[in-house]
């Protein structure tokens, strides 16, 4: 009696599996089946059937490839508001087709909907979950002596895996027309630069370390002018900040790739120091401290480092001559003294965290780095950023 039960019960189990995937083949050809056929009436003229049959299956079925068709429809049509709405809702979805149709909205800066940063959140939510060998969060270990954490360094360097995922990132196209200097800021490719480096780009490449990759704009403050890039790729290498106040007189040292036809095309560093440690605003430019170290062209966006190896800054340029022009009316002569500005990296690292984006911070028990460690600190994390335009 038992067996006859056990086999009446697995043959119930079998029918049941059988019935769910003919009823699941049979769902799955209906949505295709009418899709079809409404693409089928859009390409016979037929548009406004071909939108309500296309609205009815994407509202039933939730399915994104007919979401997708109606972006598209009314980008013909010329309809950018439902264009976006269709097209949004299924890139929310996670539709790889509909995210990349996306950047024409989020990306275009003449686009109403222009919002890179909303573009970038999205884009990660559906990213599968990352390498844990690459991820931000790297292993700990306990100091038995003293009790307190370590971090551990041992995926701060570049291997064979790091170059091959930089070896991944698409390709640039359009003509090199500019460069800047930029710096790596976690390990899981985001980078800082100024914003009026990358204003003007249709495309942004950066060279980091030998390697080479093309970068998204993330977000950006245009009276800080800073902006925030990202490759797909990890950066082993990156600066941490060092929040500590600001002293006049304070050893920096300034590093970047200023005009290749005078400085060669290796970083150069240069050595200065904290003017006054008064943060000012200069016209619609926030947030500058004055600082005693010559700015060249192609510095701009590059890390001011202290003593220690860490951001205090980035450069933003030096005094115009408008300004220099401005003081020497007032009776103040400046002469061939040479100035420089830079943001205020305590500034720089409270905007960031406003956007989410959570840097390190040094030690508070730092070492003081020799002189001529500084240059090769820095060079690790330091990038040239290009500009491309179509």
């Amino acid at each position: 009696m038992n067996i006859i039960y056990k086999f009446n019960f697995f043959l119930f189990i079998i029918l049941v599996s059988i019935f769910s995937l003919s009823y699941t083949f049979s769902y799955a050809q209906s949505v295709d089946d009418k899709r079809n056929e409404a693409i089928k009436l859009y390409n016979d003229g037929e548009i406004k059937k071909s939108i309500i049959l296309l609205k009815s299956i994407a509202k039933e079925h939730r399915d994104t490839s007919s979401m997708l068709a109606l972006g598209r429809i009314y980008l013909k049509i010329k309809n950018s508001d439902k264009a976006f709405y269709w097209i949004n809702n299924a890139a929310l979805e996670c539709d790889k087709s509909a995210i990349s149709s996306l950047r024409i909205f989020y990306q275009n800066k003449s686009s109403k909907y222009f919002d890179p940063y909303k573009y970038a959140q999205m884009t990660r939510n559906c990213l599968p979950k990352p390498d844990k060998k690459y991820s931000d969060q790297r292993p700990h270990k306990k100091n038995k002596q003293t009790n307190k954490t370590i971090r551990s360094n041992e995926y701060n360097k570049i291997d064979e895996n790091v170059a091959e995922l930089w070896g991944k990132i698409a390709q640039i196209e359009g003509k090199y027309v500019a460069h800047g200097t930029g710096f790596s800021i976690l390990s899981n490719g985001y980078f800082l630069t100024n914003f009026h480096v990358i204003d003007r780009c249709n495309s942004i490449g950066i060279r980091y370390n030998n390697l080479y990759g093309k970068a998204s704009l993330i977000n950006f403050n245009e009276n800080l002018d800073i902006a925030l890039l990202k490759v797909n790729a990890p950066t082993p290498f990156y600066a941490k900040f060092d929040s500590e106040k600001y002293i006049a007189g304070e050893e920096i040292f300034v590093a970047g790739y200023p005009v290749p036809e005078l400085f060669g095309t290796k970083m150069s560093v240069r050595k200065g120091s904290i003017t006054s440690p008064q943060v000012k605003n200069f016209g619609n430019r926030r947030g500058r401290i004055l600082i005693d170290a010559s700015i060249a062209s192609g510095n701009s966006g590059g890390p001011v480092v202290n003593k220690y190896g860490s951001i205090r800054g980035i450069v933003s340029g030096g005094l115009s001559e408008k300004w220099i022009k401005k003081f020497e009316e007032k009776g103040i002569l400046i002469g061939n003294s040479t100035f420089g500005l830079m943001i205020s990296g305590n500034l720089v690292k409270l905007w960031l965290d406003e956007i989410n984006i959570k840097t390190h911070n040094v030690i508070v028990n730092a070492s003081k780095r020799d002189t001529d460690t500084i240059g090769t600190i820095a060079e690790k994390f330091t990038a040239i950023i290009e500009c491309y335009e179509r």
